[in-house]
């Protein structure tokens, strides 16, 4: 090999080493762009679902006092009055304290 040909040969490597190198780093941006498109398209509507099932649960959770506050209301009633409790009133006191322990643990 001649020395033109050398010269030649290393220009045209370093030239081939930089496009690789700028071939890597447009396919790494063309990643970033479709990974951060996803996210941010993803992730808006993941937040706006997880605002709206916390709304949700935050109504189920005062929903469920309110029933809470108007059966220990039965319960009074009831023992003033010397009735025993329904047992579906019973279950249903048993049932929402057991699903606010789960939701309370879960937070």
């Amino acid at each position: 090999m001649n020395l033109r040909e050398k010269i030649e040969k290393e220009i045209t490597d370093k030239v081939m080493t930089k496009l690789a190198s700028e071939k890597v780093e447009l396919g790494l941006i063309d990643d970033i762009k479709k990974q951060s498109k996803f996210i941010l398209n993803k992730g808006f509507l993941d937040l706006n679902t997880y605002y709206t099932l916390q709304s949700k649960f935050e109504d189920y959770i005062d929903l469920s006092k309110k029933v809470l506050k108007d059966v220990e209301k039965f319960k009074k009633a009831a023992k003033d009055l010397g009735l025993d409790l329904p047992k579906d009133i019973i279950s249903v006191d048993d049932e929402i304290n057991s699903i606010l322990k789960e939701f309370n643990k879960a937070k």
